[in-house]
């Protein structure tokens, strides 16, 4: 039995973590283009939702990076302003995707034998 608690990892199954880290990701970027209540008008936002940067392990934690890049005001969309209401994409798909990344790191980790 595997119990991740998004901590410390054995090196062993760092790189079963980093391939189900990138799993999360790609499932959370199709999520956040396929379900959002902004207007596309010229498809540079829902472009700019992507991996960021793959999975990699640094002082024996993995992480990687996924969003909107390059396009300023995305923040914008995302949290609102005083004058524009939020219409949040990247935090609706993060709390669908996050929450299957452990049973994710298990499966992969049986298959891999671990």
């Amino acid at each position: 039995m595997l119990k991740w608690r998004g901590d410390k990892i054995p090196p062993s199954i760092d790189k079963v973590v980093r391939v189900a880290i990138n799993t999360t990701m790609g499932a959370c970027v199709a999520y956040a283009k396929a379900n959002h209540s902004f207007i596309n008008r010229t498809g540079t936002l829902e472009r700019s939702i992507r991996i960021v940067q793959e999975a990699r392990t640094r002082a024996a934690r993995s992480f990687g990076v996924w969003g909107s890049a390059q396009v300023v005001y995305a923040l914008f969309i995302e949290f609102g302003t005083f004058r524009i209401n939020a219409l949040p994409f990247l935090r609706p798909s993060a709390q669908v995707n996050y929450p299957k990344l452990a049973p994710t790191i298990k499966r992969l980790a049986k298959e891999a034998g671990f």
